[in-house]
């Protein structure tokens, strides 16, 4: 499948062409990285939020950054550098040194889902090298209590005869492409409402004037247990504590439509392997204290912690899921 972001073949042919000329070059620059490795870190370590200070991204690289300074023996310093939905932020680690010492904090939106949506400057499979999926976080359809269904199925009948609306914190953001997924794979018919974040959605669920809203579970937690809201079904494939009444797409029968938001580690794409091995190696190991882990699980978010291949699979089937989705959804960012 071809992705928007995918170079031209001239483009390529040109680049083989000119493979000899830039070989002694790149050939220094690992050299130099791969005689760095066995003292690496021996300098500070960027870690590189592309999004503003105190959002959800933010907010979990610092809670990441001092015990992964612990672990590596040197300090990890979060640097926010916001724009274009975390695209500026992206690119600049695609541009920097590959010898470990600038990080990028990855989304799945800007990661997955923009390449598949618009135009980016780079290509997640191939300019970036994957380090580990940090954590998941489960999205939640909650519905408003005036709605008279208890369950999916009978959202699903209800939506036949009165058509739905749900809204999400925006065009193609990891909670729109979820609803999208669900209408796909289930066939409820609703239309989607875009809005300038969650709390702007689920407010005019609870004010009546949409009849859900896709966002994550810690969006809608409070409300669903004080009756205001019902949650109505979550990705995943077992149920989340926050809400557990709430049933999985797994569990209702739509594997299909299983789909999370997540965040994760990765370097520059020629960062020597041991680095990236030791980088994965100590984000694990900070991962797995229980001060971290224990509050990252009472944030709603799941510890994960997979190895450089499995996140590089999680990253291209996430491409060739949410490519899917845009097409057949028509959504499309210019």
């Amino acid at each position: 499948m071809t992705f928007p972001y995918y170079r031209s073949w001239s483009r390529r042919q040109v680049l083989l062409g000119t493979g000899s000329v830039m070989a002694a070059p790149l050939v220094a620059i690992t050299t130099r990285a791969l005689a760095q490795a066995p003292t690496y870190p021996s300098k500070p370590v960027r870690l590189i939020v592309p999004f503003l200070p105190g959002g959800a991204v933010d907010v979990l690289a610092r809670a990441i950054a001092p015990p992964l300074a612990a672990q590596l023996g040197t300090s990890v310093v979060v640097e926010n550098k916001p724009g274009a939905s975390g695209v500026i932020g992206a690119e600049m680690v695609v541009q920097a040194p590959p010898d470990g010492y600038t990080l990028l904090f990855g989304y799945d939106g800007t990661l997955v889902i923009n390449p598949v949506v618009s135009k980016v400057p780079f290509d997640p499979l191939k300019d970036l090298a994957p380090i580990t999926r940090v954590v998941s976080s489960p999205l939640i359809i909650a519905i408003s209590s005036k709605i008279p269904a208890q369950t999916f199925p009978e959202l699903l009948a209800y939506s036949k005869q009165t058509p739905l609306t749900y809204g999400s914190s925006g065009t193609a953001s990891t909670p729109h492409m979820f609803g999208e997924l669900l209408k796909i794979y289930t066939g409820i018919n609703w239309t989607h409402i875009p809005y300038k974040g969650a709390p702007a959605a689920t407010n005019d669920v609870l004010g009546g004037h949409i009849s859900a809203v896709a966002t994550t579970v810690s969006s809608v937690e409070n409300f669903i247990k004080n009756g205001q809201l019902r949650g109505i079904i979550i990705s995943g494939s077992k149920r989340t504590p926050g809400v557990p009444e709430t049933a999985t797409v797994v569990e209702l029968g739509y594997p299909e439509a299983n789909a999370g938001t997540w965040f994760g580690v990765l370097a520059p794409a020629a960062t020597p392997p041991p680095i990236i091995e030791r980088l994965n190696r100590e984000i694990v190991a900070a991962l797995r204290t229980p001060e971290l882990r224990n509050r990252l699980i009472g944030q709603g978010f799941e510890p994960i912690g997979n190895t450089p291949a499995q996140f590089r699979e999680d990253i291209q089937a996430d491409l060739m899921k949410w490519a899917r989705v845009a097409k057949q959804a028509n959504i499309r960012l210019e």
